[in-house]
């Protein structure tokens, strides 16, 4: 009699003798082991940060992403076995903590999967969303706007000619009142005499609207002398 655990399916079973004088037999028998299969528990995967949905904008500080997954057969997965992913920027990095620059991914809406991997190469995962929005344009006075007038407006509003007494050879001068008023009023585009003259193609100049829109931009950002 030999008693033995079996596995569920099906099991072809041979039993062999043999004679004292060296003959050999067998015989065989197919039985079929019934039982529901057993299902490997999958590790336990939590993401405490950030927040699902969660909004941040290139540009910022680095988003701080963190989280942690047990399972039966090693407890605690370590670190190394936990790999964060984004599906429009693929592998993001390992670690409980892993920090990652806004700039560097994609502007839109990510599913960040974190992956956690045990020893029996057992994967269990969790998801989350969060919104990457695009960085702000910044208009530089000195980058932007001070060439375009040095081309186009300073022939007749610099040191010598001052017309209207407005100059627009300097940002500290630009933003000096002229005879009919404030040139500039910093964080309102709709005053200001700089705006007014822009928007009526001042002198028959083709003012387009590249360079309207971005002064307007910068004077409703502050007029910094940036």
């Amino acid at each position: 009699v030999l008693i033995v655990h079996l596995d569920v399916g099906v099991h072809t079973i041979t039993l062999e003798t043999t004679t004292v004088s060296g003959c050999t037999d067998t015989d065989t028998v197919t039985i079929t082991v019934e039982g529901e299969a057993v299902i490997p528990e999958l590790p336990v995967v939590t993401i405490a940060q950030p927040a699902d949905a969660a909004e941040f904008t290139q540009g910022n500080t680095d988003i701080t992403f963190m989280g942690s997954a047990v399972d039966q057969f090693d407890n605690v997965i370590p670190p190394a076995d936990l790999e964060w992913s984004s599906d429009l920027d693929g592998v993001l990095g390992t670690g409980e903590v892993l920090d990652v620059s806004p700039g560097a991914l994609t502007a839109g809406t990510h599913v960040i999967t974190l992956t956690a991997t045990d020893s029996e190469s057992f994967e269990g995962t969790a998801d989350i969303t969060i919104v990457i929005l695009e960085a702000p344009v910044v208009v530089s006075f000195a980058d932007d706007i001070l060439p375009y007038f040095t081309a186009n407006c300073t022939a007749c509003h610099d040191a010598t000619t001052q017309q209207a007494g407005v100059r627009l050879d300097s940002w500290t001068e630009t933003l000096t009142d002229g005879d009919n008023g404030a040139t500039v009023v910093p964080l309102d585009s709709t005053q200001g005499t700089l705006m007014s003259q822009l928007n009526a193609a001042h002198m028959g100049a083709p003012h387009g609207t590249d360079i309207v829109d971005v002064t307007a931009q910068w004077i409703d950002d502050g007029a910094i002398d940036n």
